[in-house]
Order: structure tokens, then C-alpha cells, then sequence
């Protein structure tokens, strides 16, 4: 199930990124082309900086994706520095600044991480995707024998009323089912236009 969750994520990832990132250019070229013929030059111009904004944001994304797959494959054994590593990714690929308070390092399981940093993962890229914010927030810490994990953002936010989760069904799915084999919970709020705050509680198991 997990594996074959895994691919159905990757083929969404590639397609979010990819596909529609290469179609839409594709779009504003053809545009370009139209205008061009009717000798509107300065329309033509606009739409090739939109376009060359838009296979940026294309490339970038697909960094992160290209990057998650390969830190997939990595023996990584420490919690903080996994998510600061996921971070720093994010940071990277995206300009958008995050205001990071991780606590020392936890020796936690493979198990443990690969699950955990998923979770990190599938918001952040979510937040690059969807949320056109301007600052994130990741907190871990360990509070009374329980990994503590909260990302936030200041994006655009959505209707929880209303169900216009910017995470998507999948991405949704995924989350809980990573949590659920931690044995953990996970709280997701979010207001439109006010942001969305995911926060995730995973009990450590006592020597």
C-alpha cells in the first residue's frame, strides 16, 4: 500500500509540475506567436516575461520533486537534521523564507523519519504549489515523550466549511496514512486568506 502510494504520488508530482508547468508555457507561447502575426509587439513582450516567470517556477518545482526522490534513497538517522535538510531544500527551490525552531537531534528510527519527513515534505511542496505565501513557519520539538511537529504558512489559506483544501485529496490521504502508521494524530485548520497550519503529534516509544 505504502509503495503504492509512493508512485501514485510521484506520477502527481510529475504531472502538477511538469506537465501543467509545460503546457501552460506552451500556452503563452502559442500567444505569443498570435500577437506576433498582428505585429502587437508590446502584448508579445509581456506575455515572454510571464512566460519565462513561469518556467522558473516550473524548474524549481521540479528540483524539489527530483530532490525529494533522491533523499528518499539516503540512510538518514537523525530527525532535525533530516527536516532542516528538507528545509533548506525548500528555501532553495522556492526564495520563500522560513523561520525555523528545531530542537536538538532525535535519534528516532528510519521508520520514524521517513514517515515524518514525508509529512514535512508534502506541505512544503504544497505550500510552493498552492499557497502563494510569503513566510513559513516549521516548529519540531519533543514535548512529554511526543515528537511535536507544526508547519505553517501565511498563504492563501481555504474554506475548511467549504472543503478548498489547497493540499488536494491525495495529499491529504497520504498525511494521515504516514500518521497513522506512526501511531500519531494530525490536525490540519486553515481560513481563507489567513493561511494553513498543519500540525502532527507522534508518541515515542520508551526504551
Amino acid at each position: 500500500l505504502t509503495l503504492a502510494n509512493e508512485r501514485q504520488r510521484m506520477a502527481r508530482d510529475l504531472h502538477d509540475t511538469l506537465a501543467q508547468g509545460l503546457a501552460g508555457i506552451i500556452m503563452q507561447l502559442e500567444a505569443v506567436q498570435a500577437h506576433l502575426d498582428k505585429q502587437n509587439v508590446t502584448r508579445a513582450q509581456n506575455i515572454i516575461k510571464g512566460s519565462m516567470s513561469q518556467a522558473r517556477k516550473t524548474l524549481a518545482e521540479a528540483r524539489m520533486v527530483i530532490d525529494d526522490l533522491r533523499m528518499q534513497g539516503k540512510d538518514q538517522h537523525d530527525l532535525a537534521d533530516s527536516v532542516k535538510s528538507e528545509v533548506n531544500r525548500f528555501m532553495e527551490a522556492t526564495n520563500i523564507p522560513v523561520h525555523k525552531k528545531i530542537s536538538d537531534s532525535y535519534q528516532v528510527s528510519p521508520f520514524l523519519i521517513e514517515h515524518t519527513i514525508y509529512i514535512v515534505s508534502e506541505c512544503l511542496t504544497n505550500i510552493a504549489k498552492h499557497a502563494k505565501a510569503s513566510l513559513v513557519w516549521v516548529v519540531l520539538d519533543q514535548q512529554d515523550d511526543q515528537i511535536y511537529l507544526e508547519v505553517k504558512d501565511n498563504g492563501v489559506g481555504f474554506d475548511e466549511k467549504k472543503n478548498e483544501s489547497t493540499f488536494g485529496h491525495y495529499g491529504i490521504i497520504g498525511m494521515t496514512e504516514r500518521v497513522r502508521l506512526v501511531n500519531g494524530q494530525i490536525c490540519l485548520k486553515s481560513t481563507k486568506n489567513e493561511g494553513t497550519q498543519v500540525t502532527v503529534t507522534i508518541p515515542l516509544k520508551k526504551e
